[in-house]
């Protein structure tokens, strides 16, 4: 491998590509050589200086309008993967050449085990352009254009899956509160507009809604079990903060966010661990579903297993796009394994017949994230990309593998800060893609959130974030307390009660007519409070300070 000398950076990047290196392993090298990875503007510029194009002229044939090549270029806008494979086969860009455009602009390179990038890498290398469009229509896949009428399957076929594994876990845990978090998070949460009208996947949907609505646990059940689970993670989110008392925010920011993305884990991950809890009490005979349900939605899953077959045969498309029953008893073995690097061991073996369910990919990384393997955890998010379907309006997995990204962007810079305003630019666009996919009641991740958007000094975001859960009345405790730190600037434990009693305590908040929160009397009380125990415990410092002096000085003289 030759060092770069007088070559530009996209020239050195495409130089190595060309030796075999992915497009990965390159920003990897030039890393390490502390060489800046060429940005999507400079590679877009460097490739129509050498094609000898102009930015209008690509517009024209890739098309669109002018002003958007320009602003690709002039960085104020970034472009879709779509744009950027229609802009390669317009500048007819090599592979790699097309690989390394794809990674300037923080997009999924085309990758052989997704069949949609298999046909437009085939014609990129054989350089049949004419009818790629062509062919992608007709194997039923989303052409260049974007056009909805190419339809993906993938949709399709991630939607039954995740209906099939729904079903499965409702049926191995025989557990209605299961069945409620199923039934919230993913059967009702399916963005059915987006999936084709196949009547074998849309019937069956109808069906498993209706079954599944007419089973769901009572109110009073699912009250006791959220406020169960709620007081375990504020009492963990607490310990964070206590533990931060009297040390420099911005050092342990880094430390914060990565306990709080694991605390503030989305409930339909966490919830399940806290159904034992339930076990043995008035709630048993409520909680457990029937012999009648259970054998209706078996006869359910079988249905939609038999209708994944047809789909598959309908589509062309290859078995590894569909779960069978077998592996998903061995999947959630592998999941419900304690020892992360068991578990991870346990879930590569499973990769074949998982390989394109988004969700295999994210118990991956979580369980290579525990065993501490960070090569491996880029490798499963980087997988999760390429796999991933928008199928659900509000997606769990997808605010998991955010915080990752987003945690990873802040530990490059020791301060928690973002190190470049491509950064920003990122961390920016995944906090915004993390709160659309919350659900409303999940006050933890608002928290999550509003430390992130702290920490990069964007406060006006931070503070809407957290009063979402005052406003709701989600949580108060630590809410609002965090509330009063970030309006005035300080580290989030500072206004906590420096006295033994360190417990949060229930704050009163009303809504004002502008939906301003104000915190009532007692909290200024609390905040005034911890004014004079500063001031005391500053006063007691010092005093201890000219005592440690004065007795020194005497030590000294008495000495000589």
């Amino acid at each position: 491998m030759e060092n770069m000398s007088n070559e530009t950076p996209t020239t050195y990047a495409a130089k190595l590509m060309s030796q075999g290196y992915s497009s990965d392993e390159v920003h990897e090298i030039m890393k390490k050589e502390k060489i800046t990875f060429p940005s999507i503007s400079e590679v877009l510029n460097e490739f129509l200086e050498k094609k000898n194009i102009r930015p209008d002229v690509l517009a024209e044939l890739v098309g669109l309008k002018p002003a958007d090549i320009y602003r690709f270029i002039n960085k104020q806008r970034n472009p879709s993967r779509n744009d950027l494979i229609r802009i390669a086969i317009a500048l007819t860009l090599n592979l790699d050449e097309t690989q390394l455009l794809l990674k300037s602009a923080n997009c999924v390179h085309l990758s052989p085990s997704r069949e949609r990038d298999l046909v437009i890498m085939d014609a990129i290398i054989n350089e049949k352009y004419s009818d790629l469009n062509e062919v992608l229509a007709n194997k039923h896949m989303q052409n260049l254009d974007g056009k909805k009428n190419d339809y993906d399957p993938l949709l399709t076929m991630t939607a039954l899956n995740m209906a099939i594994v729904s079903l499965h876990k409702i049926i191995s845990t025989k557990n209605r509160l299961v069945l409620n978090q199923e039934y919230n998070n993913i059967i009702n949460n399916l963005r059915m507009g987006e999936i084709e009208a196949d009547p074998e996947l849309t019937n069956l949907y109808q069906e498993i809604v209706r079954v599944i609505n007419k089973g769901r646990a009572t109110d009073e059940a699912m009250q006791s079990i959220e406020a169960n689970y709620s007081d375990v993670k504020k009492k963990s989110i607490y310990e964070i903060i206590v533990s931060n008392m009297g040390t420099t925010f911005n050092v342990n920011i880094l430390g914060w966010l990565g306990k709080l993305a694991t605390i503030s884990l989305s409930e339909y991950f966490s919830n399940v661990n806290n159904y034992a809890n339930l076990q043995n009490n008035k709630f048993d005979a409520l909680l457990t579903i029937s012999k009648q349900e259970f054998e209706e939605y078996d006869l359910l899953q079988r249905n939609l297993l038999d209708a994944s077959w047809k789909l598959l045969r309908k589509y062309s498309l290859p078995d590894e796009y569909i779960l069978k029953q077998d592996s998903l008893d061995y999947f959630y073995t592998a999941i419900e394994e304690q020892e992360p690097s068991i578990r991870l061991e346990m879930l590569e073996r499973l990769q074949k017949d998982f390989v394109m369910y988004s969700p295999y990919w994210y118990y991956r990384a979580d369980a290579a994230f525990k065993a501490g393997n960070n090569s491996e955890v880029r490798k499963c998010i980087e997988k999760f990309d390429e796999v991933w379907c928008p199928v659900l309006r509000k997606d769990p997995y997808k605010v998991e593998i955010l915080k990752y990204k987003v945690n990873e962007i802040l530990q490059k810079n020791s301060n928690g800060k973002a190190s470049s305003d491509e950064d920003m630019s990122l961390l920016l666009r995944y906090l915004a893609t993390i709160k659309q996919n919350l659900q409303l009641n999940d006050w933890a991740n608002n928290i999550y959130i509003a430390v992130a958007y702290y920490a990069i000094d964007q406060r006006d975001e931070a503070i809407k974030s957290i009063k979402t859960n005052l406003s709701f009345k989600l949580e108060t405790d630590l809410s609002s307390k965090i509330l009063l730190s970030i309006e005035n600037k300080l580290p989030i434990y500072e206004l906590w009660s420096m006295s033994e009693n360190l417990e949060p305590t229930n704050t009163a908040i009303t809504t004002v007519n502008n939906n301003e929160i104000k915190l009532e009397d007692d909290n200024k009380k609390s905040s005034s409070n911890f004014s004079g125990n500063s001031s005391k415990v500053k006063i007691f410092v010092i005093a201890a300070v000219v005592f440690v002096i004065v007795t020194g000085i005497l030590i000294f003289v008495n000495l000589k």
